[in-house]
């Protein structure tokens, strides 16, 4: 809510300065009015794009220092979220703002989502998103893409989760044996880690041992096709 006021002054502020800068004038015509305020709601909303970038990538920084790859991924995706509902906002301010002159806005109702399952909202979840992976450093957009694509197939048990980063170790090292050891012990606690799974094909891809490989792999697509349904 503070961002929310914050802006707002802002927006008043600089209709306030435009107010005294034609305040020698006679008159000021509607369009040049509506041209200003147009422009101080596309400059408002840049601002705040802005800013929630900064937050976000500082919030999601401090994030990769946590234990497992399910609350970094939980901690990224928190992060992000909280900048939506006021991007949202302004956003759609900017947009009222910047109707053509034919649109009947004579009545616009600003309607704000915060369903973070909704269409609506993440529209502007993405679109803080890219933004992120355009201005963040490696890391931060690392984390991002693992949020992105693998939230929904990690695991909630912990034992699961360290044995899946100990097999990621592994593999780093190119120690495929141990590496598939571990996935093996982590999907034995968990059944329904897809991404343990993804990662033990692979690692037995690597060993050479395809019938392995392919089961994993055809385990690893029916938890992904159950997490759809």
């Amino acid at each position: 809510m503070k961002k929310e006021i914050i802006l707002l002054i802002s927006l008043f502020s600089n209709i306030y300065i435009f107010s005294q800068q034609v305040a020698l004038r006679d008159t000021i015509s509607e369009e040049e009015f509506e041209n200003f305020l147009g422009k101080s709601f596309l400059q408002a909303k840049t601002k705040n794009l802005e800013d929630a970038t900064v937050y976000a990538c500082e919030c999601i920084n401090k994030a990769t220092h946590l234990r497992n790859e399910k609350s970094r991924a939980n901690a990224t995706k928190k992060c992000i979220e909280s900048q939506v509902f006021v991007f949202q906002f302004i956003s759609k301010l900017a947009d009222i703002a910047n109707l053509p002159d034919s649109a009947d806005n004579s009545e616009y109702k600003l309607r704000l989502s915060q369903n973070k399952k909704s269409a609506e909202f993440q529209k502007y979840y993405d679109e803080i998103t890219q933004n992120l992976i355009k201005k963040c450093d490696f890391s931060v957009i690392y984390m991002i893409r693992t949020t992105e694509i693998d939230f929904k197939a990690l695991s909630d048990n912990p034992a699961a989760l360290k044995a899946y980063e100990q097999g990621e170790q592994a593999a780093k090292a190119d120690k495929w044996k141990s590496a598939a050891k571990n996935y093996e012990k982590s999907v034995s606690i968990d059944n329904n880690f897809a991404l343990a799974w993804e990662k033990l094909a692979l690692a037995y891809r690597h060993l050479n041992q395809g019938d392995k490989a392919t089961s994993a792999s055809k385990r690893a697509k029916e938890i992904r096709e159950n997490l759809l349904r």
